[in-house]
């Protein structure tokens, strides 16, 4: 796959991708800021900020259809559109840097909006429980920050809020820019970014990001289940790469715990600023020994970590190679480096190393409760 040109415009960060043949362009705009730097203002505020800032952007008539995701460290925007309409994509994607203010109108119907989606949110119960257990596996990564809004928080944000917020984390020091089209004249796309940059502006003095966060209380629905937590350094590629092993649907985990009698309930990755965790669970109602000795008899199965670390490789190749069919997948692509593949020998120290870092944990009155793990096995802590 091509690597992306990468060039830099007033501090925004700009890679360009071509794509010869394609018959659209695709891009993408992520600005390194999420929910867990709500504080100082209501949680909910790097929600209702990203839903704002679609709606200022487009405000102009671009009909672009632009889509943003809100997460704990950082927030993503994506459009895609005909080539003929590349220029409109580039304006669209920069214009959400500008800081100018939304109305009243526009704070209601978006704050509205953002209510919506968090009420869809919480009617699978399950989905809080990956932020919950992740932050109780790490408790200094703010892994749960996505989840801590609700309706007061959400009602206390302000419009000077969100100016704050815009002004302080939406820089183009900030942010980067990805663009994949057909064909890419150069000196064109900069001049149309530097044209759509609002002008430089100082700096902001962040306020104090220091915030109680309280462990979430998850509903009574999920009392029972027993989950696995797995956290990992975002910057530890391989060690990544060995999680992803253990917890793939062939790898050790899944299917010594299915052949237990003990079937796989959910599992999710967590993401934050440094850390990610994976979170797998299962309903074990009488909470006997046959679950536990299942996951640590998989923790010690190194040949099949090996061999499911060789297929979970085979497929992260099949998927980006599907993602990357169309520019849009490709600008994303960008985005995110491909994982390492590490030689055989080191294979199953590093499978040790991510088992070293397994933590267990009960549901009981919606709080998460550690629970021991036998590990004998692993003879390297994370």
């Amino acid at each position: 796959m091509t690597v992306p040109e990468e060039t830099v415009v007033s501090g925004l960060r700009i890679r360009l991708l071509p794509v010869p043949g394609a018959h659209t362009v695709g891009a993408c705009l992520r600005v390194s800021a999420g929910s867990s730097v709500d504080p100082p203002f209501p949680w909910g505020t790097a929600h209702l900020t990203e839903h704002l800032r679609i709606a200022a952007a487009l405000d102009g008539g671009s009909r672009s259809h632009l889509t943003g995701h809100t997460g704990n460290a950082e927030t993503r925007f994506t459009v895609a559109a005909v080539p003929e309409h590349g220029d409109r994509v580039v304006r669209t994607l920069v214009r959400l840097l500008d800081p100018a203010r939304s109305g009243a109108a526009a704070l209601e119907a978006e704050r509205h909006a953002v209510a919506l989606e968090m009420r869809a949110g919480a009617v699978n119960p399950l989905v809080l429980l990956g932020p919950a257990a992740a932050e109780a596996a790490v408790p200094e990564g703010r892994s749960a920050d996505t989840a801590r809004a609700d309706g007061e928080s959400l009602d206390r944000i302000t419009l000077d809020d969100v100016a704050r917020f815009t002004a302080e984390h939406y820089r183009p020091e900030n942010a980067v820019l990805v663009l994949a089209a057909p064909s890419l004249d150069r000196e064109r796309v900069l001049d149309v970014i530097a044209s759509a940059l609002p002008s430089p502006s100082a700096p902001v003095t962040p306020g104090n990001g220091d915030a109680e966060r309280l462990p979430l209380v998850l509903p009574s629905d999920v009392d029972g289940l027993t989950v696995l937590t797995l956290p990992c350094a975002v910057s530890d590629l391989v060690g990544r790469s060995a999680v992803r092993a253990l917890t793939s649907p062939s790898g050790p985990l899944a299917t010594r715990t299915a052949r237990a009698g003990f079937p796989l309930v959910g599992s999710t990755v967590i993401a934050a600023e440094k850390h990610e965790v994976t979170v797998l669970c299962w309903r074990d109602e009488r909470s006997d020994r046959r679950l536990r000795d299942a996951l640590t008899s998989a923790f010690a199965a190194e040949d099949e970590g090996v061999a499911a670390w060789h297929g979970a490789d085979r497929r992260e190749y099949q998927e980006r190679a599907f993602a990357g069919v169309s520019p849009l997948g490709r600008a994303q692509l960008a985005l995110v480096p491909p994982s390492p593949v590490p030689g055989a020998r080191t294979m199953p120290g590093e499978l040790r190393r991510a088992a070293g870092s397994a933590r267990l944990w009960r549901l009981r009155a919606g709080v998460l409760h550690a629970e021991d793990l036998p590990k004998e096995h692993c003879d390297q802590q994370f």
